[in-house]
């Protein structure tokens, strides 16, 4: 599963936790609410921007979790892009992969997607051991316990 927070001008606007895959836009109409989720067919669809925003499509972004604490990152808007944490552009019609956490902006709308919150780590979730990673690369890719703890300690 996914945690999905927002943030407009620096301020928390929302946060959900989803189990399958969600669309990030803005209002379709004056009717749909603002920050509210619904479902539109199998997945998961929230209003992150009012109807006027149009830096923010109707349909921006679906996000999808994967396995080992990444998630799928799909623009599906006609024109609009989608800035990633690291500068990159992810063009209209394409889509990444991220380790999670990440944040993306939709417009003046940051977008910070996560694991779950726990209340407290539980290693025993594991469904058997797992070894330290030995090579550098795997090591950035699988933060350490305090790295978990400072960025809770952050948000």
């Amino acid at each position: 599963s996914l945690q999905i927070h927002v943030y407009d001008r620096q301020q928390a606007v929302y946060r959900e936790t989803f189990s399958g895959e969600v669309e990030l836009g803005r209002q379709r109409d004056g009717k749909e609410k603002l920050y509210a989720c619904r479902k539109d067919g199998d997945r998961a669809r929230v209003a992150i921007a009012r109807i006027d925003e149009d830096t923010v499509s109707r349909d921006h972004a679906r996000i999808e979790p994967l396995p080992e604490n990444r998630a799928r990152i799909t623009n599906i808007s006609s024109k609009v892009g989608i800035r990633l944490a690291d500068g990159r552009d992810l063009k209209a019609g394409t889509s990444t992969e991220v380790a999670l956490p990440a944040v993306i902006y939709l417009g003046r709308k940051a977008v910070r997607l996560q694991v779950p919150d726990a209340k407290e780590p539980s290693l025993r979730g594991l469904e058997a051991p797992v070894a330290p990673p030995r090579d550098i690369a795997a090591a950035q890719r699988f933060p350490t316990l305090d790295g978990i703890k400072s960025m809770h300690g952050r948000g």
